[in-house]
């Protein structure tokens, strides 16, 4: 009896040791993998990291904890770093007999800037992103409590965007497809809660092209104010908006199909758009019976190079109200679709005249 409990704490000590030998070898093989693992986010963001600390995990993976860029006489050197980076292994693509690792970003901080000649400043080099080794296999991304500063020098005032308590869910699907949810609080230059952003879509990538559908909400309109006052001359002051657009690029070549609803739109300045009328007029003229105003363009042109954003809107309002007159009259008139049609153009020219 004695000798079989011997024998029983004997193994067990083996199997202990064995334990530890193997936590030991994989804990002290990530000093190997952070060297391996900077290189890696390196070639993703275009730009030297550094890494605090790099420990091993169960369920098997790697957390990598005070991740920053390296700073660099030429480069922005804008805000960005990211306070853990937790990479594991995905169990379900192992099971379909592929390898893919699920990762999660845990308070990241971003900042970027467009200066007043339309020139983006970010802090990683997207030229050079992605070189060098190709993509980590990630199967499925989370973001949590991050935090997004944009400061936009292009438009007059001047515009920031401050995005907090950011969260992201990415998801490769079979073919190719990634679905995306993002959602994010609003906050004023008071660092006060002002409203919401949520965005939801999808991205499918193919042979030299690539296609994405997206929705978003905007809780605050005032934050595209500095965008709408570039093109009309008039910056609501209240109101929420949706967006919903199908995205198709082909080599440098895009184009986006958009639909915008406005509801709850307020100007606080009567003063006259460039369009003529004042901007509560302009949505009197556009809303519908639910006090909503529908707008629908296309935008399209090449990646890197400058959009003309105020004809792309003034136009989008032309033949919007040039519609919503149209429908006006011939509700009245009974008249015929080609003679209002004629009849509202030539009014909606006289009006920005």
């Amino acid at each position: 009896m004695e000798k079989t409990a011997k024998t029983k704490s004997n193994w067990l000590l083996i199997w202990l040791l064995a334990a530890v030998a193997i936590a030991g070898g994989y804990l002290g093989g990530t000093v190997v993998l952070k060297g391996e693992m900077e290189k890696w986010i390196a070639d993703a963001v275009g730009r030297p990291v550094q890494i605090d600390v790099l420990q091993g995990t169960f369920p098997p993976g790697i957390t990598a904890k005070g991740i920053t860029l390296a700073q660099e006489p030429d480069a922005a050197n804008l805000p960005f770093a990211i306070h853990k980076v937790i990479a594991r292994f995905s169990f379900l693509s192992l099971l379909r007999g592929q390898f893919g690792l699920d990762v999660e970003l845990i308070s990241p901080v971003i900042s970027m800037e467009r200066s007043s000649d339309g020139t983006w400043r970010l802090p990683v080099n997207a030229r050079s992103a992605g070189g060098g080794r190709g993509g980590l296999p990630v199967v499925r991304l989370r973001v949590r409590d991050a935090e997004i500063t944009i400061i936009d020098k292009f438009v007059s005032p001047e515009a920031m965007w401050f995005f907090r308590k950011v969260s992201l869910s990415a998801k490769r699907e079979a073919g190719g497809l990634y679905m995306y949810t993002f959602l994010s609080a609003l906050e004023g230059l008071d660092r006060q809660p002002v409203g919401q952003v949520g965005v939801t879509g999808s991205v499918s990538f193919k042979e030299q092209a690539a296609e994405a559908h997206l929705s978003a909400d905007y809780s605050a309109l005032e934050f595209l104010a500095p965008y709408i006052q570039l093109a009309i001359g008039a910056a609501p002051s209240r109101g929420t908006c949706s967006i919903n657009s199908a995205i198709t690029v082909r080599g440098r070549e895009f184009s986006a199909d958009t639909k915008f609803i406005g509801k709850g739109i307020l100007f606080a300045m009567e003063q006259p758009t460039a369009l003529g009328p004042s901007g509560n007029r302009l949505v009197e003229l556009l809303k519908d019976r639910e006090g909503r105003v529908h707008l629908t363009f296309t935008i399209a042109g090449k990646l890197g190079e400058q959009m003309d954003w105020s004809g792309l809107i003034t136009g989008t309002v032309r033949e919007a109200m040039r519609q919503a007159m149209a429908r006006s009259i011939q509700k009245v008139l009974g008249s015929s679709e080609t003679n209002v049609g004629e009849s509202v153009q030539k009014g909606v020219e006289s009006l920005g005249r």
